[in-house]
């Protein structure tokens, strides 16, 4: 969502949004179903063990494979989980983290459509375009303020891949990595793709907001509620006093809109920024948002 900010650690000579902010403070399918397999641009990808993984709304999994010794050849790590998507969801998502010969661990994805509609398979379709889209830019930075140093330096590691919403309307896919480019310390970023299932299309960030911001009228303000929000998990921080969305990401939960944010998006000694605006600070209780699934009452 365009303008991040980050809190200077080491003197880096970078260019671009995304090499800014990784610079400054880097210290079993169903027949019939359709499926394609995600691999980010920019790495290697290598034969592995396919992985059946399911990933269900609020399940995750983490990398267990040791450090990547340089190999000749890419190596990948299966992400198993024995929990299966809510009865009615159409897309079934799963993942493995595949490691190359640069050190660079980053998910592999493959979504299923498990019905056999137009509609749910332009959607599978959609969701992995825009996974690959968003692997290939993280490794596309990481690369880049790596080699603003004397020499390419750093990693790429993936913590955690999630999927908290997968229904038969709408899907929502998290990753979670730590990206080190030779800094004083590796950055955490946390980056989400959210699919309308039901019309076929990933849904941006601003499409959403824009949603809302149509419902609510001239008075509806994202900020004012995210800043109230943050407050609350941060209240000493002068900069929570600034925070746009142009910072930050959002996604739906059943919960509400989660904002995240990348790791110094605030002071670089806190987490990464994570905090849910409940809905009803958002949305009346008669507004109907396109994205959001029925079943929640939106």
């Amino acid at each position: 969502m365009g303008r991040v900010r980050w809190r200077a650690v080491v003197t880096m000579s970078v260019v671009g949004l995304g090499v800014a902010t990784l610079g400054a403070c880097s210290g079993s399918g169903s027949p019939g179903a359709a499926t394609v397999t995600v691999t980010a641009a920019g790495r290697s990808s290598a034969a592995a063990t396919p992985s059946t993984s399911l990933e269900a709304p609020g399940a995750s999994s983490s990398p267990t494979s040791g450090p990547t010794t340089a190999p000749p050849t890419a190596r990948s790590t299966p992400e198993p989980t024995t929990s299966t998507p809510r009865s009615r969801a159409r897309l079934r998502i799963s993942h493995r983290v595949v490691g190359d010969s640069r050190g660079l661990k980053l998910p592999e994805f493959t979504v299923e459509a498990l019905t056999d509609d137009a509609t749910t398979g332009r959607a599978a379709r959609a969701l992995q375009r825009a996974l690959e889209a968003q692997v290939s830019g993280v490794v596309a930075d990481w690369e880049a303020a790596a080699e603003a140093g004397s020499k390419p330096q750093g990693s790429v590691t993936t913590e955690r891949v999630s999927v908290p919403v997968n229904e038969a309307e709408l899907a929502v896919v998290v990753w979670r990595a730590s990206v080190y480019t030779g800094g004083a310390h590796p950055l955490t970023v946390l980056r989400s793709v959210t699919v309308d299932v039901a019309h076929g299309r990933t849904v941006t960030d601003a499409g959403l907001l824009g949603q809302l911001q149509q419902a609510g009228g001239p008075a509806w303000d994202f900020e004012r509620e995210l800043r109230r929000a943050v407050t609350r998990q941060v209240p000493e921080d002068p900069e929570v006093a600034t925070l746009t969305r142009d910072e930050l990401h959002v996604y739906p939960t059943r919960a509400g809109l989660h904002v995240t944010g990348d790791q110094c998006v605030l002071a670089c000694a806190l987490p990464p920024l994570e905090v849910t605006i409940p809905w009803d600070r958002l949305v009346g209780p008669h507004d109907d948002i396109e994205a959001l699934p029925d079943a929640w009452g939106l």
